[in-house]
């Protein structure tokens, strides 16, 4: 995933034989996101979380939705 993306989802395609890219964004918080996770349809999505540590490090992880 790029650097300069905070999350992209993923659908089936309407054949249903791939999976494809649904949404991408790269400025949206976390309570964003969590409203594009429509329960509608089978679908994943990444999503690049960053946190601090108690001492101040920022820390990164990709976590993996699926639905």
């Amino acid at each position: 995933m790029s650097k300069n993306l905070k999350y992209i989802t993923f659908q089936l395609s309407d054949d249903k034989k791939a999976i494809v890219v649904g949404k991408t964004s790269s400025d949206a918080d976390y309570e964003t996101f969590l409203k594009e996770l429509r329960p509608d349809a089978c679908k994943w999505a990444v999503y690049d979380f960053s946190y601090k540590l108690d001492d101040g490090s920022q820390r990164n992880k990709l976590v993996f939705f699926s639905w």
